[in-house]
């Protein structure tokens, strides 16, 4: 048998070589022959654009055979269907099985039809079964493309892949299960399903925040595999403060540390990500900070991590993580007081031991006027933002209470409550701290001395 031509552009004319070298047959038809549409099954599930695309192959095939520069007649169909038929599934087959299928079965008949105008025709009917020539697509998986994403998000994205694999593998399946695995061929079917492999709907709406593509791998257990690029805005910014009202600073910087080594949770992904995102990714920082070796040390059992989002810098997250020992209380502190004469300037050292919420506590504090030295020892309530307890001051050998409360983390309010006559000790305000280090506020006494303080926590 002749090799067919195999320009696949013309798959209906390239088997007429063959044919026409097996078939030489003449006669006149005596009434105008169309040919129909080929009714074409298939034995396994194959995509539906292949199916069609088969059946319009053979009844081209047919068409160009019975044309009036044809080798075949309709009187030699008629004479020796089943002879007719061999032979044209074997030229085609010729063609198809570089293609990765075959007709495995196919029959040709006549029927005879009348036009409008009354002319006489006899259409040339078709059927034929097609099946895969070796291995083709059984199964398809749904995979998200290998990437450098840090654990936390690929759990994200696997979770969100999850609640639509079946939805999106019952849409993409069709135009995948049945291709051919190895065929000599290996673009031809390919293309004929390829721009059915858009992303579906319910993909693309699982990500709002990247662009969804697909790629299709064809094997027996063919995998679609997801991209996901994340769409602008993106941060390009993190930065981490660390606040206590428990531990002295020098021990939160390494918990700071600890926090900005896991930038690339932030960095580079899409803002709106992140905000969506914002109440796991902030119990994700926390709980790597609760199992730091700074936290064991310290006893911090609950710390806590907030991220927050500046309107003035788009690209920019903040994590304030607020760390407070379930054990001690540590704070020192340097005043400097405008429009205190009697007390410009004073550090003050506080540390307490707690259990429970109970905690006794000793507070030192010293007057750069005159370099002088009070101590007071006491018994208080720490539960939270809130602080409160009396306490002993030995030097004056008089009693004081303390009081203090926290709103947000910025801010304190704070009282100390000492003896009407000792002038410059009773003293209530406010100290806002817009970094953990650094504070400004209004305070006032008694006597209606009110100054303003500059706070420096160390």
């Amino acid at each position: 048998m002749a090799k067919c031509s195999k320009q696949h552009k013309r798959l209906g004319a390239t088997c007429l070589s063959v044919v026409f070298g097996l078939l030489l047959m003449s006669g006149i038809a005596q009434a105008t022959t169309t040919i129909g549409q080929a009714e074409i099954e298939t034995a396994t599930p194959i995509p539906e654009a292949i199916r069609r695309r088969i059946s319009d192959l053979l009844s081209d095939t047919l068409t160009a055979l019975f044309s009036a520069n044809g080798t075949l007649t309709v009187e030699a169909l008629q004479a020796n269907p089943t002879g007719v038929a061999a032979q044209v599934q074997s030229g085609i087959n010729f063609e198809l099985e570089d293609l990765g299928y075959r007709l495995t079965e196919l029959s040709l008949g006549t029927e005879e039809d009348v036009t409008p105008s009354g002319e006489d025709v006899v259409v040339v009917t078709s059927a034929g079964m097609i099946d895969l020539v070796g291995g083709g697509v059984a199964t398809v998986n749904l995979t998200l493309a290998e990437t450098s994403l840090p654990d936390f998000w690929k759990s994200r994205h696997e979770a969100r892949l999850a609640t639509v694999t079946d939805a999106v593998t019952t849409i993409l399946a069709p135009h995948i299960i049945g291709l051919p695995v190895g065929p000599r061929d290996p673009d031809w079917a390919r293309l004929q399903v390829a721009e059915q492999w858009t992303v579906p709907r319910e993909l693309s709406s699982a990500w709002p925040d990247h662009t969804v593509t697909i790629e299709v791998s064809v094997e027996p257990d063919a995998q679609i595999q997801i991209h996901l690029t994340p769409i602008e805005p993106l941060v390009t910014t993190f930065r981490v403060e660390a606040r206590s009202d428990s531990l002295l600073m020098m021990t939160l910087d390494p918990i700071e540390e600890l926090i900005l080594s896991r930038s690339d949770l932030v960095v580079g992904q899409p803002v709106a990500q992140i905000r969506e995102e914002r109440v796991a990714l902030s119990a994700e920082l926390a709980a790597m900070v609760r199992a730091s070796e700074p936290a064991r040390t310290f006893a911090v059992t609950n710390p806590r991590v907030d991220l927050e989002f500046p309107d003035d810098r788009e690209l920019e997250v903040r994590a304030i993580a607020l760390v407070d020992s379930s054990r001690i209380h540590l704070r020192a502190e340097a005043f400097v007081d405008l429009n205190n004469d009697d007390r410009p300037a004073e550090f003050e050292g506080f540390a307490g031991w707690r259990w429970g919420i109970v905690e006794p506590f000793i507070v030192l504090n010293v007057l750069t006027e005159d370099v002088d030295f009070r101590t007071d020892v006491g018994l208080g309530l720490y539960e939270g933002s809130w602080f409160a307890g009396g306490a002993w001051d030995i030097s004056e050998g008089a009693p004081k209470g303390f009081a203090s409360w926290s709103p947000i983390p910025q801010m304190r309010l704070s009282a100390e409550v000492y003896r009407q006559d000792d002038d410059g000790q009773t003293q209530l305000g406010v100290l806002y701290q817009p970094t953990q280090q650094l504070g400004v506020g209004a305070f006032t006494d008694t006597d209606g001395l009110w100054w303003i303080r500059t706070s420096f926590r160390l």
